[in-house]
């Protein structure tokens, strides 16, 4: 019978997990970037979400007081340590790439309403 070293953290397993989705992660951003900051701006959404509601209930926990936060204060803390990663992950390394779609979709809305006008004409 063999039995499960509990005391050995799996680390490599989560790590190499973590490897590969920022793997695909980086071909998405290669192949189709629109969709993949689309992708990010969801994920990145979510997470904020989650960190904002943690710290929601945590500040109330400790306006109100009681015993009802005690087992969830611990849980509620760490999810509002998440903050300094989400505000360093909220900046864009490819401002160049950003502002030429910028420039491609106000290029695209400016054809589109020249060619609406000379229909109307």
């Amino acid at each position: 019978m063999s039995a499960i070293d509990l005391r050995r953290s799996p680390s490599g397993i989560p790590l190499g997990i973590g490897i590969a989705g920022i793997a695909v992660c980086g071909i998405g951003a290669i192949f189709n970037p629109v969709q993949f900051f689309r992708s990010y701006l969801i994920g990145y959404l979510l997470w904020l979400g989650v960190a904002l509601g943690c710290l929601a209930i945590l500040m109330l926990y400790h306006m109100v007081g009681g015993r009802w936060g005690f087992l969830i204060r611990r849980i509620l803390e760490a999810a509002t340590r998440t903050f300094p990663l989400l505000a360093v992950s909220s900046f864009r390394s490819s401002s160049a790439r950003a502002s030429s779609s910028r420039g491609r979709i106000a290029r695209r809305f400016a054809r589109t309403r020249c060619s609406s006008r000379r229909r109307r004409i």
